[in-house]
């Protein structure tokens, strides 16, 4: 049987997985671009995406790879 302190120590940490989980869902990630590319700032277009229109970040792979490349 477990005393008080391992009872509030179970608490606590209850309490904190809780905590964490709340702003872990109220997190918005957003990977959308402005409209202009990242490595050349040619404009580019909107997509569809699974339904959704999406911005991407780059206007071609091979500013993409520069990009990764660049910012590693």
């Amino acid at each position: 049987m477990a005393d008080f302190c391992d009872q509030a120590s179970d608490i606590e940490q209850m309490q904190r997985d809780i905590a964490i989980k709340k702003r872990r869902d109220e997190v918005v990630k957003n990977i959308d671009g402005d409209g202009s590319c990242l490595e050349c700032g040619n404009t580019v277009d909107q997509i569809e995406h699974n339904g959704q229109m999406r911005t991407p970040r780059w206007c071609c792979i091979e500013c993409r790879t520069l990009w990764e490349r660049d910012n590693q």
